[in-house]
């Protein structure tokens, strides 16, 4: 399908109409949309060649912001608007200036994995940087890297990511799901196993009767004394191998106090390439 681009007039109807097609973009920011629709009510809102463009599907690309404005505004205005964009130009919209994250591009491409969330996205991060890991730094990394290193791994991705909770919490941010990916990877910790150990680590709630079960408590005794700084620069990998022990312990059930820091990895990250 040949790409077009004219300029417009678009109503606040057209712009309603056309965001019933915004079902793959992110998330709506309303503090901008405000913005924009305050300089289409005062008139100085300016026409440049950023408008709005459709998929050769006709679901929305990009522009949903300026829509969402026009509608709010409730006065038309001159864009520029584009059609015929194939799937893979997702990739460069918006993305090399910012505003784009990388689970925004493959949200866009029509990814229905854990990659089209911030979370699974901050996962794949965290084991690639954080813990020293063996791929390139956080920011050096690439749309294909983490789609890469997502494939390779996935089931371990998704064995974390489906079975935990997505709670926006300490004990649930992406470090500590992204320990739990190593242990999987290595086939040494089931969902159950998981799941309970996961409990304990969150709550401090456990059965003294169960062998290892304690070992959960204590790491979560270690990790509140850290606090802010558990993951913080050469912290993250020293953290990330405590609780691999922990983890480990568990498993086996074994009670070892204190918790000390093994000088490797009990599990390796998953491997990079």
């Amino acid at each position: 399908m040949t790409i077009t681009t004219k300029l417009i007039t678009v109503t606040p109807a057209m712009a309603r109409s056309w965001l019933q097609h915004n079902v793959m973009n992110r998330n709506i920011r309303p503090a901008k949309v405000a913005r924009l629709a305050e300089h289409i009510a005062t008139g100085t809102f300016r026409t440049t060649h950023q408008g709005i463009a459709f998929f050769n599907d006709s679901t929305l690309a990009d522009g949903q912001h300026r829509l969402s404005a026009i509608v709010l505004a409730d006065k038309p205005v001159e864009i520029y608007v584009t059609q015929g964009l194939s799937r893979e130009a997702a990739e460069a919209v918006d993305f090399d200036i910012a505003p784009r994250k990388m689970s925004d591009v493959f949200k866009m491409a029509g990814t229905d994995t854990l990659l089209a969330s911030n979370r699974g996205v901050a996962i794949i991060r965290a084991l690639l940087s954080q813990f020293n890991g063996c791929g390139p730094r956080s920011k050096q990394l690439t749309l294909r890297d983490i789609e890469a290193y997502y494939s390779r791994h996935q089931q371990a991705f998704d064995a974390v990511y489906h079975n935990l909770p997505q709670r926006h919490d300490r004990w649930s941010q992406a470090n500590v799901m992204a320990v739990y990916v190593t242990a999987t990877a290595a086939q040494a910790l089931t969902v159950h196993d998981m799941q309970r150990f996961h409990s304990i680590f969150a709550t401090g709630t456990y059965d003294n009767q169960v062998p290892g079960e304690e070992m959960a408590v204590v790491l979560r005794n270690q990790y509140i004394d850290l606090g802010q700084n558990a993951w913080r620069n050469h912290k993250g990998a020293s953290t990330a191998r405590k609780m691999q022990r922990a983890i480990d312990y568990f498993v086996t059930g074994h009670t070892v106090k204190p918790l000390r820091e093994p000088k490797e990895f009990v599990w390796p990250i998953p491997a990079f390439r």
